[in-house]
């Protein structure tokens, strides 16, 4: 009964099957899905089936068994009961769709819902690594096979607004240190393998192809560039490691979304593609998303994406809010122009515990963003 994320096992078969994408069709944008974006006067909204412009302001972590309601005998009346009591206090404190962390009991009963795929972790478990070749061979055809087989059976959907293809990367470039684990591991792959050579590419060109130069900046004795793998722990030469780690990781990170973009839009055209949650320096590189979702978590993060929102003003935002407490400056910047709304996801159950101490505010700051949907602008 409680929703169940796609089983590996039922993943394996489907890649094995070869189930591939739908003929192309025309990317998903602005305006030819069941939930839209729309701009009016240069103010972005998301636009429902019937018209009707709002904010996306959305809720994870909601299950039928929590802490705030441990009954696991999940009789239909019960689940029934609970789903309208969960469904009655998100609208209470302001929200307005269903987060991609839920249970599928509370999908269809008069709020619209938002998917995760999860794609990285099944890539992940699927090659037991903690991460892989974007530009292996089968690489787009695995990820087509997992889009297919979520997002083609709710192609008519229409409370659906669309699929994050993640919650969030673990191996999100700009988190500490991910961007040199990355480059490491392409280095680490088979001389015969694309991913390696294209990352042996990348550092011949970085280099003009002089491994004395290499050599000297990360202070290794690589004979050539097919023998290269980074600096030892300590070593003088991180800082030029993990530059050009930096680089790399940033070709790496638009690869994979362009692959999750084409496959989504060909399995489901109906529906959006909301980005991965990225932190705020990954998503400055932009994405093939229809929308770029944004995972914050303090003052900070709100700056770096209230600065992202005013250099592109033309990009749609969605913030992703992680914690209990709203951060500082969150009401100003759901006032930008291209700001779509915000996800909060809480650490816990909302409706008990630390999170719960933290949900009027929530409420608060939700009824002040809807507010500015009066007259079809924001300020």
């Amino acid at each position: 009964m409680l929703k169940s994320k796609l089983q590996y096992s039922t993943l394996a078969l489907a890649l094995l099957l070869g189930l591939g994408a739908r003929p192309a069709a025309a990317q998903a944008g602005w305006g030819n899905t069941r939930y839209q974006l729309t701009r009016l006067n240069g103010v972005a909204w998301l636009a429902a089936p019937d018209g009707q412009r709002s904010l996306l302001l959305a809720l994870n972590h909601i299950h039928l068994v929590s802490a705030s309601a441990p009954r696991t005998d999940l009789a239909p009346a019960y689940v029934d009961q609970r789903a309208a009591a969960l469904l009655a206090a998100m609208r209470r404190d302001g929200f307005n769709v269903v987060g991609s962390d839920a249970d599928a009991d509370l999908w269809h009963r008069g709020l619209p819902f938002v998917e995760s795929l999860d794609l990285s972790q099944h890539l992940e478990a699927d090659q037991q690594t903690p991460f892989f070749d974007v530009y292996d061979p089968h690489f787009r055809q695995r990820v087509q096979a997992l889009a297919q087989a979520a997002c083609a059976p709710r192609a008519r959907d229409a409370e659906l607004i669309g699929y994050f293809s993640d919650d969030g990367l673990a191996w999100d470039p700009s988190r500490p240190g991910q961007a040199a684990k990355l480059l490491r591991f392409y280095l680490g792959l088979p001389l015969s393998s694309v991913g390696r050579q294209r990352a042996m590419d990348y550092l011949r060109i970085r280099y003009n192809s002089d491994i004395q130069l290499l050599r000297r900046a990360w202070g290794v004795k690589a004979r050539d560039f097919l023998y290269l793998a980074g600096p030892g722990a300590g070593a003088a030469g991180q800082a030029a490691f993990a530059a050009d780690a930096a680089g790399f990781a940033h070709r790496v990170l638009l690869n994979y979304l362009q692959a999750a973009a084409d496959a989504i839009h060909a399995a489901d055209p109906s529906h959006l593609f909301l980005g991965a949650g990225l932190l705020p320096a990954a998503a400055a590189s932009g994405s093939a998303a229809d929308l770029t979702s944004v995972t914050v978590a303090d003052a900070a993060d709100v700056a770096a994406l209230g600065a992202l929102a005013r250099q592109h003003p033309r990009r749609a935002l969605l913030v992703r809010v992680a914690g209990c407490a709203p951060p500082p400056d969150l009401r100003p910047l759901l006032a930008a122009p291209g700001v779509v709304g915000a996800l909060w996801s809480p650490a816990g159950d909302w409706q008990s515990g630390a999170c719960a101490a933290q949900a009027p505010a929530w409420a608060q700051l939700n009824h002040a963003a809807a507010a500015l949907h009066a007259g079809g602008s924001r300020p």
